[in-house]
């Protein structure tokens, strides 16, 4: 599948396939516009899908029809076919999407911090309840933690860390 377009080539992000395996969706910029969220059908031509701005993250529904993206410090769902973006009840601040549950009613969210709080947000009620605290067992040097994966029961994750490790030396007697 090759994008279409007149999209900055340097600047095209997040690409995920939809679950259907037919439809692509991808963060970029086109000629003349802001930065936003675009879906692709194999044959297709690209439709944005949010409204321009700069955004961060995006995840997709189990059964492809939701987007949920944060746009301007604020939680959003997009619908896969266009309109409104709706705000996320529960949404707190400084938290980004990282996973769907199973049967697509909440949304986990991640603080991303060296100790990075998991929360999952019920999207019916806006409730927002703890789910983990992942912290690595070394935390020497660890900057934050960008990427968490759960799995779709939510039983398994794994994430990623940064990690910046540096030596200061002690000279005496240097003349």
């Amino acid at each position: 599948m090759r994008l279409k377009g007149n999209f900055d080539r340097y600047w095209v992000c997040l690409a995920q396939w939809l679950p259907d395996g037919k439809r692509v969706i991808f963060g970029a910029i086109e000629a003349k516009h802001d930065p936003r969220i675009y879906i692709q059908e194999l044959s297709g031509e690209p439709r944005p899908i949010s409204p321009e701005g700069l955004f961060s993250g995006a995840i997709v529904s189990p059964d492809g029809s939701r987007i949920v993206t944060v746009m301007s410090g604020k939680g959003y769902l997009l619908t896969s076919t266009g309109g409104p973006p709706q705000p996320v009840l529960g949404f707190e601040q400084g938290e980004s999407p990282i996973a769907w549950s199973a049967d697509g009613r909440s949304i986990f969210f991640s603080t991303g911090d060296v100790a990075a709080d998991v929360s999952r947000v019920d999207l019916a009620s806006g409730a927002h309840s703890p789910w983990k605290t992942l912290i690595p067992s070394d935390r020497a040097g660890i900057m934050n933690i960008p990427k968490i994966c759960i799995s779709p029961d939510a039983r398994s994750y794994a994430y990623s860390y940064n990690r910046l490790l540096s030596e200061l030396y002690v000279v005496d007697g240097v003349k």
